[in-house]
């Protein structure tokens, strides 16, 4: 998984997008942030969607934006009735909630098609 720049933003992300979505990224199970999760033919883009009033309360190193390339995907699930979890062959595990019905089945498309399932 790559760590990319704090003021990363979905401009800057390469290739073709095939999905585009907003859950809430968990980084423990109390600390949430809105996000945006996006889906390219050749790499997965998680990004926190914070004002800079949250970065100098949380530290601007608390949760950068990440991609991964579909290799590095290990699994992708559903969890209770709103989460999303998506496991990487090194271990990582991203989760995210506020992730219903068309959102679930959304994210799960677009992951199957980068994976060329």
């Amino acid at each position: 998984m790559e760590l990319l720049d704090q003021d990363f933003n979905p401009s800057q992300v390469e290739g073709t997008i095939i999905g585009d979505f907003s859950p809430a990224v968990n980084v423990s199970r109390l600390v949430s942030f809105n996000g945006k999760l996006i889906c390219t033919n050749e790499k997965v883009y998680v990004m926190p969607n914070y004002n800079a009033g949250m970065v100098d309360a949380i530290g601007a190193g608390f949760y950068k934006p990440r991609c991964f390339t579909y290799a590095e995907i290990d699994s992708y699930n559903k969890t209770g009735l709103a989460g999303y979890r998506i496991t990487l062959k090194d271990g990582t595990v991203l989760n995210f909630s506020n992730v219903f019905g068309k959102m679930r089945k959304g994210i799960t498309a677009a992951l199957d098609e980068g994976m060329g399932k």
